[in-house]
């Protein structure tokens, strides 16, 4: 299980990028799903291995973030942009 900051917290990159968090994700979890942000808001995908994120990219009827990838703050569901 991994054991890591919320990415989704401003402050998880106070100290600078958190590479040893991303090898573990990528070691262990390649895609890793985060239950909530640290607002309380939904969760969200992390994926961290170049393979991965190129096949997801190429399948756009498949993998598609149709109700956002930016963290909202204020109230679900977010405008649409």
């Amino acid at each position: 299980m991994i054991d890591g900051p919320d990415i989704s917290n401003p402050d998880a990159f106070a100290k600078g990028f958190p590479h040893e968090l991303f090898r573990q994700l990528r070691r262990e979890e390649p895609v890793y799903w985060h239950e909530g942000d640290y607002l309380g808001g939904r969760g969200y995908w992390i994926v961290s291995r170049y393979e991965t994120v190129k096949a997801i990219s190429r399948q756009p009827m498949l993998f598609r973030s149709a109700s956002g990838t930016a963290f909202w703050r204020g109230t679900w569901p977010a405008p649409s942009l």
